[in-house]
C-alpha cells in the first residue's frame, strides 16, 4: 500500500469520507484505520480511498472465544 497525501485531521477525514466525527470515531473502533503523515494523528487520503473501497479489509479480528475446551469435547468424532 502507497501511502500519498494530502493528510487529513480526523474532522476533514471524517468530511472527507462523507461522515461526521462522531460515526468516523465509531469507525476507527470497529475498523484499523492507519494514521500517518507529518503527525501521528494524520489520516492519508490514499489510506481513505482504499478504506471506503473495501471496509472489510480493515476490520479489526474478533476474539476466540476463551471457553475452555473438555477432553469429551476434543476427542468427540466428528
Amino acid at each position: 500500500m502507497t501511502v500519498r497525501g494530502p493528510f487529513f485531521t480526523r474532522q476533514r477525514a471524517a468530511a472527507y469520507c462523507g461522515v461526521s466525527a462522531r460515526e468516523f470515531d465509531r469507525w476507527r473502533k470497529q475498523y484499523i484505520i492507519p494514521t500517518n503523515g507529518p503527525t501521528a494523528r494524520s489520516y492519508a487520503a490514499s489510506v481513505l480511498d482504499l478504506f471506503m473501497a473495501d471496509p472489510h479489509a480493515f476490520q479489526i479480528a474478533k476474539p476466540r472465544s476463551s471457553r475452555p475446551i473438555s477432553l469429551d469435547e476434543l476427542s468427540a468424532p466428528l
